[in-house]
């Protein structure tokens, strides 16, 4: 747990390794890793709003944090889980391994 998280409740959480969808310079599509750490589903104590949360191991850095959406779907294909999170207010494609 870290900065940010006092008024928070951790409703689940799992190690795993985070990819980001990004364009190279070409514009073709490349997945970018943003290492190994532990993800949590963060549920706030007043507003009960929910988010997903991704620190990175030895550095605690974020490297991923959003609000969960009602339309939020993941799927899930034997040890990857790949949704549509948020990246500075813009759709952005994730995977979790």
């Amino acid at each position: 747990e870290g900065e940010g998280e006092e008024n928070e409740i951790t409703l689940h959480d799992t190690r795993c390794k985070l990819y980001q969808a990004m364009v190279k310079q070409d514009g073709g599509p490349e997945w970018s890793d943003r290492g190994v750490g532990v993800v949590r589903l963060k549920k706030d104590r007043d507003s009960e709003k929910k988010r997903l949360l991704f620190r990175q191991d030895g550095t605690s850095r974020v490297q991923m944090n959003f609000y969960i959406y009602p339309t939020l779907q993941a799927t899930v294909d034997q040890k990857i889980v790949s949704f549509t999170g948020l990246d500075s207010g813009k759709p952005c494609a994730y995977r979790m391994r």
